[in-house]
């Protein structure tokens, strides 16, 4: 027998993914405008969306790195709460999650056509006249995406723990730094070469 609920259920779910597709293109368009927005949002599905999409990315290269992701994830989340808290904020769990997974679209799309890439262009590539244009191509769009990735975080930031320019600034250099230091050890270990966050 069929829950009533079932068709209800199905169109919440099909709606907050046509959020999550929707707010991916304002994220380019009116970054600002759109993390703010998401600051505020309080439907959950939408972050099982985007878990589902990282955790497809998983799926395919193999479980082993998904250790790294989760600490580096929660870790984000964990030192999020503790500087707000530090700034005396009022910070809500729920920001951080929403405006940080959000934050992970930049990094998603990097993986995915880094993944896509190596199975249609397998290294080694030829030092050819092609080959560096791919490469120039393949860096400068790398670099636009790292770009957008720092607007997404410090407009993370921001947000979710409601700061003004230069706290938030100063915030953003202690949360690459401890970044950094756990990708460090993740590298050390052998968990990850290039950090998914």
């Amino acid at each position: 027998m069929v829950s009533k609920h079932s068709p209800k259920a199905f169109s919440s779910a099909v709606a907050s993914l046509a959020i999550v597709l929707r707010r991916c293109i304002l994220l380019i368009l009116t970054p600002y405008k759109t993390m703010r927005k998401i600051s505020t949002e309080t439907d959950y599905t939408q972050l099982y969306w985007i878990g589902l999409f990282i955790f497809l990315y998983f799926f395919i290269i193999g479980f082993a790195k998904i250790l790294t992701f989760l600490v580096l994830f929660l870790g984000t989340v964990g030192i999020m709460y503790a500087v707000g808290r530090g700034w005396k904020k009022v910070v809500k769990i729920s920001n951080v999650l929403f405006t940080f997974s959000y934050g992970l679209l930049p990094t998603t799309i990097w993986f995915y056509l880094s993944l896509a890439l190596f199975y249609l262009l397998p290294p080694p590539r030829t030092p050819s006249l092609e080959g560096k244009i791919f490469s120039a191509l393949y860096v400068s769009f790398s670099l636009s995406l790292l770009f957008w990735k720092l607007i997404l975080t410090y407009l993370a930031i921001r947000f979710s723990l409601k700061l003004g320019f230069y706290s938030t600034m100063f915030t953003l250099v202690l949360y690459t730094i401890c970044i950094l230091t756990i990708s460090y050890f993740g590298f050390a270990l052998g968990l990850s070469t290039v950090p998914f966050i």
